[in-house]
């Protein structure tokens, strides 16, 4: 059941992320959030962590900032947005994610809880979209298909090496192992 402010940042979330659509899909955007608070409440997070989670694309992929999220969901909840917020976004793809990945040993708990939410769903994704298009999956993304999956290789190992919460591991594991049948 959510919170009174976690559907205030459902709300939110919808109305920030609203006419946005899923690179290479016509899936509105806002799947992705949900589907990040969802794993994140499955997973007993804080309320604040949930709430971050649900709002955790807004300072890269809209026209909100972090003091538009601290004054309606206060600091802490800011705070995680933030922390798991690329700001290097004119940076090369390949460059960003590894800063991005490196970046994770330097963040909270809850912004790793968030991060590890985050790269889950897109994997799920990604594995639905494998399933319907095969190879043509890949196209969306700016490496090609091997730097991709190598991109998730890299992110799944840093966050096996500081994530308390082994189960996700173990999902994220899984999700590798199915997108890596399509490597080259």
């Amino acid at each position: 059941m959510w919170s009174k402010k976690e559907q205030e940042a459902v709300e939110f979330s919808f109305k920030a992320h609203r006419g946005q659509k899923r690179k290479g899909t016509g899936i509105n955007y806002i799947s992705h959030p949900m589907t990040v608070g969802i794993i994140l409440a499955k997973l007993n997070s804080s309320s604040e962590v949930i709430i971050a989670g649900l709002l955790h694309d807004i300072i890269e992929d809209t026209d909100y900032k972090k003091k538009d999220i601290k004054k309606k969901f206060g600091e802490s909840v800011a705070n995680l947005v933030d922390e798991v917020s690329e700001k290097d976004r004119d940076l090369p793809y390949r460059e960003r994610k590894q800063r991005a990945a490196a970046k994770l040993f330097n963040v909270s708990e809850g912004a790793v809880l968030i991060k590890t939410a985050d790269i889950l769903a897109n994997t799920m994704d990604l594995i639905t979209d494998l399933e319907k298009k095969g190879d043509n999956a890949f196209e969306i993304f700016h490496p090609k298909k091997n730097q991709k999956i190598r991109q998730i290789e890299r992110v799944v190992a840093v966050l096996n090496s500081i994530l308390k919460q082994k189960n996700v591991i173990d999902h994220l594991r899984n999700n590798l192992k199915i997108i890596k049948e399509y490597e080259d």
